[in-house]
This record gives C-alpha cells, sequence and structure tokens, in this order.
C-alpha cells in the first residue's frame, strides 16, 4: 500500500527546495572549534557501521540569560571514519533559544526544531543527501595527508 503522506512530503521538499531553501556551506576545522564543556546535547542520527557514516545534531550552549539573547548554536556534523584517513564536515544550521528536537526522515534528509526568537517551535528540513555521498565516496586516498580529506566541504540545503 502506498503511503500518501510519504509521497505529499517528497513533494512538498522538492518544492520547498527550490522556492524557499537556503544553501549552507559547511564550516572551516577553524570554525567548528567549540568549547567542549558547552556542548549540552548530540542528537545521533546515524551511526552507520556499514558505510562509516556518522551524523550528529550538536547543540552549543552560548550563555548568558535566555531572556536577553538567543543561547543555543544547532551544528550538523557528519564524520566518515577510514582506514588510514578519517573526514568530516560541520554545518552551523541556526542559533535559537532552545533545541527542541531531531529526527532522520530518510538517508540524508534530517529534521530540527527548535524555539526561535518568537518563542515558536521553528522548523529546519535539511537535505543533506549529496554530501551525504560525498563524504562516503571519497576515493583513492593512501595517507592523511590526501587533499580530498584535507580539503573537503560540502553544501547542504536547508528549508
Amino acid at each position: 500500500m502506498v503511503n500518501i503522506k510519504h509521497y505529499i512530503f517528497i513533494i512538498l521538499l522538492f518544492f520547498n527546495t527550490f522556492v524557499f531553501a537556503e544553501k549552507i556551506k559547511s564550516i572551516s576545522d577553524e570554525n567548528a572549534k567549540i568549547n567542549i564543556a558547552r556542548i549540552i546535547k548530540v542528537i545521533n542520527l546515524l551511526d552507520k557501521e556499514q558505510h562509516s557514516l556518522i551524523v550528529n545534531i550538536v547543540v552549543e550552549d552560548l550563555g548568558g540569560a535566555s531572556d536577553v539573547s538567543l543561547t543555543q548554536v544547532i551544528y550538523l556534523t557528519m564524520y566518515s571514519k577510514g582506514e588510514l584517513y578519517s573526514v568530516d564536515v560541520t554545518f552551523k544550521i541556526t542559533t535559537g533559544y532552545s533545541f527542541v528536537s531531531a529526527k532522520r526522515f530518510k538517508p540524508g534528509i534530517y529534521e530540527v526544531v527548535v524555539l526561535d526568537e518568537d518563542l515558536k517551535n521553528k522548523k529546519f528540513v535539511i537535505d543533506a543527501q549529496k554530501v551525504s555521498n560525498d563524504i562516503q565516496n571519497i576515493k583513492g586516498c593512501d595517507d592523511p595527508t590526501c587533499k580530498a580529506v584535507i580539503n573537503f566541504s560540502g553544501l547542504i540545503t536547508v528549508n
């Protein structure tokens, strides 16, 4: 039996990708550094042994009073562990008052809900399918100085 809700979701995602989507480039290793003590949540969305791909939502607390400013930064991280090298990429999704939820719809498609500046739940649908495939398909690197690993970056679409 065909699930009509699934098809409606795919159609809306496709429509939003071309009409309302925002492209987010991965941040450099230097800009991705955060104080580990300020990580208040890590939500594992994918931990796949077969492809060695791990996808997480990471919530960083910025400190300060929540009634004055946005206090949390939400990141999407991907990590692929290899025999001789490992590849990682980080995307800053948004800043908000508080993280609400995250889930995986299907490979490379994730949803994050954050309490925004208007104190309303704001939903972000993340299409990371291309970067998921790219990170898993790096080939021909026999050492940790491989340029494909060192210079890896990606682009995701967020609605």
